[in-house]
């Protein structure tokens, strides 16, 4: 499993990584997140917590999925994503923030691509991202999996992304803009990567 990711970096021309590479999963079609209304959004006053031993809500994790890849944009997203570029991604914020602006532009696949990657180098957010979204997908060992790896940085969602009765609901009407500054590179074991592209 360690192969194929230094594989892939070879293929980007980036420094190899030796971090096992988690087991894909079938990600289900859905429709982007720009189509759902802000008044279809229950209120929540508490994010999905990983130290709750019951099955997670599968529409409450993907609300505050949402909820997390918008705040995790902010003011700062093309400087995060240019440095990303940069780094011929190799920085673990930067594919944070890819991985956001995939989900919200309804790439499932490539969102989890780039979550592992952060992930792979124990990025808090990434791997609560990761437990949301396998919840919101029906895929419960999988996010099982995420929540005993946030359980073990003990990760507290509150601290890190805020109160959630404030948090953001929907993204901006549109993100086709986004869509140009995509391109996608195939590799022969892992398949189809998405990756942005100058100018951001």
């Amino acid at each position: 499993m360690a192969r194929s990711w230094t594989r892939l970096h070879e293929h980007l021309g980036t420094p190899p990584t030796t971090w096992p590479r988690p087991r894909p999963a079938y990600v289900p079609a859905r429709p982007p997140v720009t189509a759902r209304r802000a008044t279809d959004a229950p209120l929540h006053t508490e994010w999905t917590a990983p130290e709750d031993e019951h099955t997670p809500d599968a529409d409450r994790a993907w609300w505050d999925l949402n909820a997390v890849c918008l705040l995790t944009l902010g003011p700062d997203a093309d400087k995060r994503t240019a440095a990303f570029i940069t780094s011929r991604c190799a920085d673990k914020t930067g594919a944070l923030v890819f991985a956001c602006l995939l989900h919200l532009s309804g790439d499932s696949s490539g969102a989890r691509f780039w979550w592992r990657f952060a992930a792979g180098f124990c990025h808090p957010l990434a791997e609560y991202c990761l437990f949301l979204e396998h919840a919101h997908s029906g895929e419960y060992d999988d996010a099982d999996h995420w929540r005993t790896e946030l359980l073990r940085h003990r990760f507290v969602p509150d601290l890190v992304c805020g109160d959630r009765s404030t948090a953001p609901v929907l993204s901006p009407p549109s993100m086709d803009p986004v869509h140009p500054r995509i391109r996608h590179r195939h590799h022969p074991e892992i398949g189809t990567v998405p990756l942005p592209t100058f100018p951001w």
